[in-house]
């Protein structure tokens, strides 16, 4: 029996819950509720994954170690990009603006 670890990303959805990801298996994505829902699902989800690309006779990717991954990070904060959204702020505006006035 083959055992594999690969690392996933888990971010906060747009509305409630987590989003899940794995690098390094592109279309590997699922999400829950919560973190402990997530968490149980992307075990399922990596699982099927996986079995799936044996199935259709792909090779299974190397896993990429965690201090290696490159994830993007938000440039700002979620909870003022959604104010910013709900005040239909544009940012490059504000940016020009900003820059024009140092």
């Amino acid at each position: 029996m083959d055992r594999y670890i690969f690392s996933a990303v888990f971010e906060p959805g747009e509305k409630k819950g987590y989003v899940v990801t794995f690098p390094d298996l592109p279309g590997c994505i699922t999400e829950g509720e919560n973190i402990e829902e997530a968490l149980y699902i992307a075990k399922d989800a990596l699982e099927l994954h996986l079995y799936s690309l044996e199935e259709d006779g792909e090779s299974i990717p190397k896993a990429t170690a965690p201090e290696e991954l490159n994830i993007p990070q938000e440039t700002i904060p979620k909870w003022l990009n959604d104010v910013a959204e709900k005040n239909k702020v544009n940012f490059s505006h504000v940016l020009q603006v900003a820059l024009k006035n140092t």
